[in-house]
Formats: structure tokens, sequence, C-alpha cells
């Protein structure tokens, strides 16, 4: 009966290649192969489709020139006091694995050896919020994870007692997938029964944190402010006061954390200077002439209005980027696994800037808020960054 549904299924959107092998699977692998297929409709192979033949227009926006500077005591105090009541929580982005960077498994348990001290970038984050608690207090985090490292992610935090923490202050929620594209516009199969998808980036955040139970949660806690920080950063602060003082005390939606640009072309977001507030451009989408012109990076660390966020949610869609990248593909004319370029889909977070007028940039030197994790060869200025840090 699921044989015949999947047929019927990829007939319909032109895509019968993915039944190649469906003779070969067993009844459990054709029931979950019957799940995936389900999330997967015309209408979103033709926005995945439409979004090849799109022209990319050109970037008009005028760069951002005067950020606001830190240095206030007032927002450091008012952020202090915000925290202190418990109104402030920290989402942190933690979906991806650690390939890249020669490690089996999430992202977050990657170990940083510093001054005979080896602690996974899950672990350096948690001992900082532990450090703002006062007695008895628990600031509530969520850890946004992928379909692919969830469960590890959750076990690790077990078997390492949550670091501290109570198990009551940390909650795990999961972002979506969505299908790749070969280059000829196809999805395609990594393995038969097995549809190639990837983690449909940050922006899901959103989604995936209102629908869960979490959000619920956090506004009987009266949460009123949320930080949203990468895993791959371990220079983040988690709950930083003078960020939240600032976007409390200006009456901003959003504040975004950035830098000064180092060198042209660095492989960074740009920020731009809007009517009602700022836009961040991505460094793949902006041409090269142009790069120069903006000073100021994103480092993709926000303070958000929960408020202001959960109401964007419900209103807006945030679009979805593409991006070409290699992966593994099932060969259906040699039935073996091969390294293969297709396009990749994400949705961005820093999108929310064009529906939240209100929003602002703060100003960081970038040797307290910077220090990225993204491959191997990052390691050792990584090491030497956070060892001048913690002997400032």
């Amino acid at each position: 009966m699921l044989k015949q549904l999947l047929s019927q299924h990829f007939h319909s959107l032109d895509q019968t290649h993915l039944l190649h092998g469906l003779e070969t699977l067993g009844s459990d692998q054709i029931k979950i192969f019957w799940q995936q297929a389900q999330r997967l409709g015309p209408s979103l192979l033709l926005e995945q489709r439409r979004l090849l033949d799109v022209d990319k227009k050109p970037i008009l926006s005028t760069p951002l020139r005067t950020p606001g500077l830190l240095g206030s005591e007032n927002c450091k105090r008012l952020g202090c006091e915000f925290i202190d009541r418990g109104k402030v929580g920290c989402i942190i982005l933690a979906g991806g694995d650690g390939s890249r960077l020669n490690w089996r498994g999430p992202k977050g348990t990657f170990p940083i050896c510093i001054q005979n001290q080896r602690k996974s970038l899950f672990q350096r984050l948690c001992e900082k919020i532990k450090k703002k608690q006062s007695l008895g207090q628990c600031l509530q985090i969520a850890i946004m994870t992928s379909l692919s490292n969830h469960a590890e992610t959750e076990n690790f935090f077990k078997k390492n007692h949550f670091f501290g923490l109570k198990n009551s202050q940390v909650q795990f929620f999961t972002q979506t997938n969505l299908p790749v594209l070969d280059e000829k516009g196809n999805w395609c199969l990594e393995t038969p029964g097995k549809i190639a998808e990837g983690p449909n980036g940050n922006g899901d955040v959103l989604d995936s944190f209102f629908t869960s139970k979490i959000a619920n949660v956090w506004r009987d806690l009266q949460i009123e402010y949320v930080h949203v920080i990468p895993i791959d950063n371990p220079l983040a602060d988690p709950l930083d006061p003078e960020l939240t003082g600032y976007t409390v005390e200006s009456g901003l939606s959003v504040t975004l954390k950035v830098v000064k640009r180092e060198f042209s072309h660095e492989k960074m977001g740009v920020v731009a200077q809007e009517k009602e507030g700022i836009s961040i451009i991505e460094y793949s989408e902006i041409p090269p002439k142009r790069y120069k012109e903006f000073l100021f990076c994103n480092v993709n660390i926000f303070c958000f209005c929960l408020s202001d966020l959960q109401n964007l949610y419900c209103h807006v869609k945030l679009p979805l980027h593409l991006a070409r990248k290699k992966t593994n593909l099932f060969l259906l004319d040699q039935t073996r696994q091969a390294s293969c370029f297709i396009w990749k889909y994400e949705k961005f977070l820093f999108d929310v800037l064009d529906y939240l007028p209100r929003s602002a940039a703060l100003l960081y030197p970038r040797y307290l808020t910077y220090a990225p994790l993204k491959e191997l060869g990052d390691l050792e200025n990584v090491r030497k960054t956070l060892i001048a840090y913690e002997n400032q």
C-alpha cells in the first residue's frame, strides 16, 4: 500500500527517480520514506526551483556609519536588573555537527583545551550562565538542535549533569530540514529510501521555537527579552547585560552585536543602514566591488524583545537563501554514493531585521565578543584569543 502511495506521490511531482531501489527496502524503511515524502509537496519544489532562476538584485543599501557604542553604565545596570529578575533567556543555535573540525558529534560537544583545561563549547556557555545566577535563581536557556544531532546533544547534557545547571532550566527543540536540489533542479537520494536534506538554517528558530512548548513555558515565567547566540563562538556572552540594557533603554525590538571589518572580502555579513533600522547583507550576496564600503560586520548575536519576535513569527515568513555546496549523493547510474554539488536552502535569522523597524547595532571590540570556530584551521587562533580574554 505505501509503495503505491509513494509511486503516486513522486509521479505527480515528476520525481520518479526517487523511487530507485524501492523494491530493496524493508517495511520499516518504506514507512520512514513515506513519512519524509509527505512533508515534501509541489509548492515546496516550485519555490525551490524558482529561486534557482531569480536574478540577483543590485545592492542599493547604504552602509551603516554610526552604530551604538559600549560604555553606558545605565544600560549595564538596567540589563543586570532584568537578568537578576529572570526576565532574560537565551537561545543557543546548535544544529551543526563537527565534521569541519574533524569531530564526530554535535559541534557543541567539541572540546577546546585552554591552560590545561579541556572544556566543550556547551560547557563554556553553561558555566557563563551559572556565574550570572544569583542564589536560587534559574536562568532559562533553550538549545536548537537538528534532526541529526538532537538525541546526542540531550544525552551529552545528561551525561555531564547539565554542567551544574538544573535540567529544568535547559530545554531542547529541533529545527526542521529542507531537501536539497541537484544541479538539474531535482530532489535527489542520499540512499535508496532517503531523500537528501539539510537543516534549513538558523532562521528556522522562529518556527521551531514558537511551535515548541518552550515558548509557553517562557511566557509563564514572564521572560521579556531573549538573546540568540551561535554555538561556534566561544566568546559569545549568553546573557550580556549591556546588550540587554541597550535594547530595553532604547525601546528596540532587536539589537545586533557588530564588529569592525578587519580586511576586505572577509566572509561575514555586513550591516546596512535603513530608514527605520538596520539590515544585513550576506557576504555571498554582495558585489565584491561594494564590499569595502561596509565597515561593520554581523557576528550573529542578537537581543530580541520576545513579544515583538513572537508577533513577527505570526505574520511573516522568512525568505529562503540559496547556497551551492558539496555533499554525498546516491548516483543512480552507478548505484553508489559520491560527492556532488547541490543547491542547499536556508533561512537566515538576520532577515528578521527587515521586518522589525526598531532595530539597531551595538559595536563591540572583536577580542571581547568574536572568536569563530568554523573549521579545524580556526582552532589555534581561537585558543590564543581565549587565553588573551581570560588573562585580561
